[in-house]
């Protein structure tokens, strides 16, 4: 089986690393190529050391980034609007490139790219779109093509894979459900997995990864954690994320001032600092699935998330972390409180969360995508 995988850009972003799992799990049975829009980056460097051939075409995202001052993202439509329709025809010559490869199907790896659907469409051969982002929920993409367009370009598709029920929920309601097959995310657990310990509770460290965006609502877990300074609680909040800093200054403007508060940047050796720390927040106001719970789960780290989007699939309040109320800081505040004050309870959730976490495996979701693949193939073969 020979495939063609579309990369959204050349980093290691969360969905690239799980690319790169599933294309490592499936050496064997399926030849990856993989589509990058970038000629040098962290993923064809990986994809290189791992033997997987790599073709460079210069397309762009469907949507726009998001930005908080309207004016910037008015420029930003028009930036990238015009980068995307200029990029948005893909050659007749690069098609008959790729036609020479004689790809059995395409698999695109995010929803942030069409390229993968246009190729498909062209070369009359099934694809499979890896759905891994709310989009406009999540991180506040801007469309730029009118809905009936994006719903148009979404059902040509053979198959969807959904990283949560919830993402599943969003589409249905453009895409036919049959189309769609839940399959929540892998991780190489073995890895990721950190032997329990010791916390000692007096002073509470508390980290919160990702993006400082307003998505991700860092702010909550700042004011939050505040209010139990206020009422003598003695800890530390480490934020570990690029920052965006008009929106840190917009929402907590003294942010940078506590010092209970440790702004890391972006955080390299995330396994490091976690080893350290006794709790982590998930404040999303909505999460895809939630690859850092399951990371914190596996680190031994009780969970404390928002009770929105795939973050409520993976908690089970009060067994395995506990959910709060998402916006609700007083909330927040009473379940942080509730692990430091019960030590039996800590060690119970993280025990619980770790054997939880371990069946979230690469093999796992490796697996299922080849089940799909498979699927299709024969579908296409029974049309012909």
């Amino acid at each position: 089986m020979k495939v063609l995988a579309v990369a959204h850009e050349n980093d290691l972003s969360g969905a690239n690393k799980s690319l790169l799992g599933i294309i490592n799990n499936l050496s064997k049975l399926v030849n990856f190529t993989v589509l990058v829009n970038q000629k040098n980056g962290e993923l064809t460097d990986q994809l290189n050391k791992m033997g997987i051939k790599v073709i460079y075409y210069p397309y762009t995202w469907w949507y726009a980034h998001s930005r908080n001052n309207k004016f910037k993202k008015l420029g930003r439509v028009l930036i990238e609007g015009t980068n995307y329709y200029v990029h948005k025809q893909v050659s007749k010559k690069f098609i008959n490139i790729i036609r020479k490869e004689q790809f059995d199907l395409v698999y695109t790896n995010t929803s942030t790219v069409d390229i993968g659907i246009n190729i498909a469409g062209r070369l009359s051969i099934p694809h499979v779109w890896h759905i891994r982002e709310f989009g406009q929920e999540d991180f506040g993409f801007q469309n730029l093509q009118n809905k009936k367009k994006y719903i148009d370009t979404f059902n040509k598709t053979n198959s969807v894979i959904a990283i949560s029920q919830a993402i599943k929920n969003k589409y249905k309601q453009f895409i036919d459900p049959k189309k769609i097959k839940v399959v929540y995310n892998g991780f190489e657990t073995n890895k990721l997995y950190v032997p329990l310990r010791q916390h000692d509770l007096k002073k509470l460290k508390i980290i919160v990864t990702g993006q400082v965006t307003a998505a991700k609502r860092t702010d909550h877990a700042i004011k939050a954690c505040k209010k139990l300074i206020d009422r003598g609680i003695d800890l530390e909040l480490h934020v570990a994320g690029n920052i965006d800093n008009a929106y840190l200054n917009s929402k907590v403007p003294y942010a940078k001032d506590y010092k209970w508060c440790i702004f890391h940047g972006q955080v390299n050796d995330i396994k490091s600092l976690r080893e350290k720390m006794d709790l982590e927040l998930i404040c999303s106001q909505n999460e895809a699935f939630g690859r850092v719970t399951i990371e914190a789960m596996l680190a031994g780290l009780p969970v404390v998330g928002a009770n929105t989007g795939g973050t409520k699939e993976l908690i089970t309040n009060g067994q395995n972390g506990f959910l709060y109320e998402f916006g609700d800081l007083e909330d927040l505040a009473h379940k942080i409180l509730l692990l430091k004050n019960n030590p039996k309870l800590y060690k119970k959730i993280i025990s619980s969360a770790q054997k939880f976490a371990q069946q979230f495996t690469i093999e796992k979701v490796s697996l299922n995508v080849y089940q799909e693949f498979e699927k299709q193939l024969k579908l296409s073969k029974k049309e012909e």
